[in-house]
């Protein structure tokens, strides 16, 4: 006969009144009852350990003889006269606290000496106060309610703080952003200045600019007809200071432009290692673009790293504040885990002893066959033929009708028992806590199952299918000489049931947060072992947020490929003009001297208004030379063009097109200007529909690209998907089961160890690649591997499945819209917690409470100490528990299943049942 179920008959529970009290009214024990923490309580422990602890029973009155007399397991009767006889009228008042107290510390310190004979000890005195000395003699020492209790108390860890990271990153920014706009404040104060605050400084001689330009543009005296003309060469060597300082290469600033710069900007310039007197104006301008850039791509960096952070969600107040141009939007949404909570709610769940139960088993075989309803009935007239034909085919997309139905009795029972009558705590396979007569409930819980699946199901499935296959059944019936009536019966199994106990557990009870996490985020994973692609974050940034500083942000992180950089804001337009006399050395001024007048249409780039101008003119000219320069509606007319001269003024937003004209003239008579160049640079600023041009163009970009990255993402999770859900088709039922008992022995042992094995790795890597067991780590988990294996019987562990609201939100939606068929399996897949009940191995229960007490587990040697109590057979251990004594309880009984089987009626007939009495004649 096969197990059904199983389900824990509570008995008394753990308490004084079953065991010999080791509470006491010590100082030792008002210590541990007044700790603050653990920490306290193992000090405390470790004291009394030195000046109280009983090693030996040699230490208290007469404590050798009264161990012998326990040693010597003759009649308790006769033990306790023997032990009340040896202690006559001593008062071993303080030795009954000492050997007491010596076994609390012997439980709550790992490391203590042995406290084997305070153990016989506290039983011998307990036998001068007991009237049953045979109970005295089996039950087991009861720890002070207090001291039980110490394993309850949550191990303070230091949780990570959520914002930490959040608040470094946004100190980092906004340092960095007050650092950039420093030096963008240096930058404008720096370019402030005219040429009356800024100094020409070449060969040890400082000069105010603004005079060297007002001396350089001086006319000169007239010379004679006959005097020979200044030679080029000359000339140009005159000019080249400004030449350079037209680049600022040798102009810094006079004192009273470092006066104006504030303290600001002048901080930032020695931060710098620039000093604002002596620095020259092209070292200070490269020194704070670069800087100004170089800040601005770690600003980038930086911001990108802030927007994949996920913050929880909280009020407004405790976000970090970083500037709004930095507050970028995250182009990936990685599926990780959510926060940890870790502020519970008021009311929590502690690890506690349920109490003792017996273990029931129900067993339950196959006995016979019973007819059940009609499932059809056919009818044919004389010499007529009636043919069913079925044809199922299955193609790439099918909906296809089937009947189904479970004749597992052992998930049966779990099914109608869990969703049913909600007083179980069970798995597959397992049933529950129960408080009513195990045999009456073992048969309650049967009966309902019975009546519960004994109603077919239809259900209709529609599946995605990679092959075609044709499925054709024909029935043919052909009628005689009479009419025939074909009658179908279905059939029922009954089966026999009987409930057996198998010895009494000691149970914990506690409650697991999502237990099938684990199984569901590898389900999650492909199974190609490439990786899925990173989630999208849904792209919301509106065009008009898109600027310099971030466009590149969101293009490269949404793979987005052909787009531009945004349009600079400045751009420069030249033109140039320039001539030379026929001969400039002759004497006659129609031949040395130019005539010239040329005007151009000069186009602006489109989007671009033109904001000001600048002409460089380097002329050869006596002082009846006159010249005049137009650019749109500014004029520049000088009657003696000057050696060299920069002139430079503001336009009027000038679009498409902007006049630029050059003429040169004399008086006639003297000689004029010789040779001339000038030219013109027209500075233009991008207009506000050039911007937005590109902000709309590159926002629909980066928007189709992201719209392609959350298509590739759906596909690749669909086919995910759809391989996972092929994988839980095909899963047999007690791979399924298996499954689900594994989980919840991980969940359950990451919630009484505190960790979740990310520590449990003894396997290294040779040369080769290849793992490798490592010895000593193998030793080292051996222990702790063991213990857990072999404390518990997981196979006969006990839980029941809550509801997917206890769970996280964000598995809420798949648990709900979860579609499998396996009612058992599915309670597992979608339950947001789970209500587990531990069965300790006998023999393990001490054990087990030091190390819920202190985290301490038995050593290998005391494991391995065969025939000790902790010892474990490997054939017990393989059995599983088939080794337990099973005793009846109650009489057998029968109950019905459905099942798909059909009996056709011998005579046509339909069925009769009179009463409650079977169809007969079967």
């Amino acid at each position: 006969m096969d197990i059904v179920f199983r389900f824990a008959a509570l008995v008394t529970a753990i308490g004084h009144a079953d065991g010999v009290a080791l509470s006491t009214h010590s100082d030792f024990q008002h210590r541990l009852a007044q700790a603050a923490d653990r920490d306290a309580v193992l000090r405390a422990a470790r004291e009394f350990v030195d000046t109280g602890f009983v090693r030996g029973a040699e230490q208290v009155a007469d404590g050798p003889l009264l161990v012998a007399l326990l040693a010597a397991g003759t009649d308790p009767e006769t033990t306790a006269r023997a032990v009340r006889e040896a202690v006559g009228d001593t008062d071993v008042g303080h030795d009954a606290e000492r050997v007491k107290d010596t076994v609390v510390a012997a439980y709550i310190l790992p490391d203590a000496p042995s406290a084997a004979d305070a153990q016989q000890l506290v039983r011998a005195y307990a036998l001068l106060h007991t009237d049953d000395p045979a109970a005295t003699l089996r039950a087991p020492l009861a720890l002070p309610d207090f001291v039980v209790g110490l394993r309850e108390t949550p191990v303070v860890r230091p949780e990570p703080d959520p914002w930490h990271e959040a608040r470094e990153l946004a100190g980092r920014i906004n340092d960095l952003a007050a650092r950039r706009d420093a030096v963008a404040d240096a930058i404008t104060a720096v370019t402030a200045h005219a040429e009356d605050e800024l100094v020409l400084s070449e060969g040890g001689r400082r000069t105010i600019l603004d005079d060297l330009y007002r001396q350089v543009g001086r006319a000169e005296p007239a010379p004679r007809q006959d005097e020979k003309q200044p030679t080029e060469a000359g000339e140009r060597g005159a000019n080249s200071p400004l030449l350079r300082a037209a680049l600022g290469r040798n102009v810094t600033l006079s004192g009273t432009a470092v006066e104006l710069l504030g303290d600001r900007a002048t901080h930032t310039l020695r931060d710098l290692n620039l000093d604002p007197a002596v620095s020259t104006i092209a070292d200070i301008n490269r020194r704070l673009t670069d800087e100004h850039g170089q800040l601005g791509q770690q600003l980038r960096e930086l911001a990108g790293g802030f927007a994949k952070l996920k913050l929880p969600a909280e009020v407004d107040d405790a976000r970090p504040r970083i500037p709004p141009s930095w507050l970028l939007q995250p182009v990936d949404e990685p599926d990780g885990p959510p926060p940890v909570s870790t502020a519970p709610p008021t009311t929590h769940t502690q690890v506690r002893p349920l109490g003792v139960a017996d273990l029931v088993v129900v067993r339950s075989g196959l006995d016979h066959y019973e007819r059940a309803e009609v499932t059809a009935i056919e009818n044919v007239l004389p010499h007529d033929v009636l043919t069913h034909r079925r044809r199922a085919l299955d193609t790439t997309e099918r909906t296809g009708t089937n009947e189904s139905e479970d004749t597992d009795l052992r998930t049966a029972a779990k099914t109608t028992a869990d969703q049913d009558h909600r007083t179980l705590a069970s798995g597959p396979g397992m049933g529950p806590v129960a408080a009513a007569p195990a045999h009456d409930f073992a048969q309650t819980v049967t009966d309902a199952v019975s009546t519960s699946l004994s109603n077919r199901t239809r259900q209709v499935t529609t599946d995605r299918l990679l092959r075609e296959r044709e499925d054709i059944t024909e029935h043919v019936v052909t009628g005689g000489e009479s009419v025939v009536h074909g009658v179908y019966q279905r059939l029922d199994a009954v089966h026999s049931a009987q409930a057996f106990r198998r010895g009494r557990r000691l149970l914990y009870d506690l409650v697991v947060p999502d237990p099938s996490a684990v199984f569901r985020a590898a389900l999650s994973r492909s199974r190609s072992g490439l990786p899925l692609p990173t989630r999208p974050a849904r792209f919301t940034v509106a065009p008009t947020d898109l600027d310099i500083d971030n466009w590149a942000y969101y293009a490269a992180g949404h793979h987005a490929s052909g787009v531009d950089a945004p349009p600079p804001t400045y751009t420069t337009v030249a033109e140039s003009f320039g001539n030379r006399a026929k001969d400039p050395f002759a004497v006659d001024s129609t031949t040395n001297s130019v005539i010239f007048a040329e005007a151009r249409t000069t186009r602006i780039p489109k989007g671009y208004r033109a904001v000001s101008w600048m002409a460089d003119v380097n002329a050869e000219s006596y002082p009846a030379g006159r010249m005049g320069i137009s650019i749109g509606d500014k004029r520049v007319l000088g009657s003696n063009p000057v050696n060299m001269a920069i002139f430079h003024g503001k336009l009027t937003g000038e679009t498409d097109n902007l006049h630029v004209a050059v003429h040169v003239d004399s008086d006639g008579v003297n000689w004029g200007v010789s040779t001339f160049s000038v030219g013109v640079e027209i500075l233009c600023e991008a207009t506000p529909e050039l911007v937005s041009a590109w902000q709309v163009r590159t926002h629909a970009q980066i928007l189709d690209a992201y719209e392609r990255r959350a298509r590739d993402y759906e596909q690749a999770v669909a086919t995910r998907d759809a391989i996972a859900r092929l994988y839980l088709q095909n899963m047999a039922a007690d791979r399924k089961a298996a499954t689900v008992r594994t989980e919840l022995q991980r969940t359950v042992l990451e919630v009484l160890t505190g960790q979740n094995f990310s520590g449990f790795n003894a396997l290294r890597l040779d040369g080769q690649g290849f793992p490798y067991a490592d010895p000593a780590a193998s030793t080292g988990l051996a222990a702790y591997i063991r213990f857990f294996q072999q404390a518990v019987e997981w196979d006969q562990l006990a839980y029941a499945c809550y509801p997917y609201f206890w769970g996280g939100q964000q598995g809420w939606a798949a648990k709900i819209l979860g579609d499998e068929p396996d009612p058992a399996f599915a309670a597992f897949l979608d339950a947001g917690a789970a209500r587990v009940v531990l069965p300790i191995r006998p023999g393990h229960e001490a054990a087990f409470e030091r190390f819920l007490a202190t985290g301490n587990v038995p050593t290998t040697d005391e494991q391995l100490d065969v025939g000790g109590p902790l010892w474990v057979s490997l054939v017990d251990e393989l059995r599983r528990g088939a080794g337990d004594v099973e005793t009846p309880l109650g009489e057998p009984w029968q109950f019905r299943l459905a099942t798909d089987l059909v009996w056709a009626r011998p005579d046509g007939s339909v069925p009769r049942w009179p009463g409650d009495v079977p169809d007969p004649g079967f």
